[in-house]
């Protein structure tokens, strides 16, 4: 592949990737009450969840606090939990 190809591809991906990490944060906002800022919603505004998202949201909430857990900041880890949501299976290095 050359290299000009090569660059367009690249480019093409870190594109989508970042078009996948502001889906995936306004998804995690709008209907999980997660927020890149690091604001979390509290349980009782999210009544609007079925049982399974509700699990899906405290499974979440639990990475985030193990994200926590590592000295990042409330924002920082929001921020790194969108990357690990957003990226593809067995690729974290992102």
């Amino acid at each position: 592949m050359d290299k000009a190809l090569r660059n367009t591809l690249r480019n093409v991906v870190t594109q989508c990737h970042k078009e996948l990490e502001k889906s995936v944060a306004e998804m995690l906002e709008g209907q999980f009450g997660i927020y890149a800022s690091g604001k979390i919603d509290e349980a009782t505004a999210m009544s609007h969840l079925s049982a399974e998202d509700q699990e899906y949201r405290s499974q979440l909430l639990v990475h985030l606090e193990h994200i926590q857990a590592g000295d990042f900041k409330a924002k920082d880890a929001a921020e790194q939990l969108i990357r690990e949501v957003a990226a593809p299976p067995g690729s974290l290095h992102w």
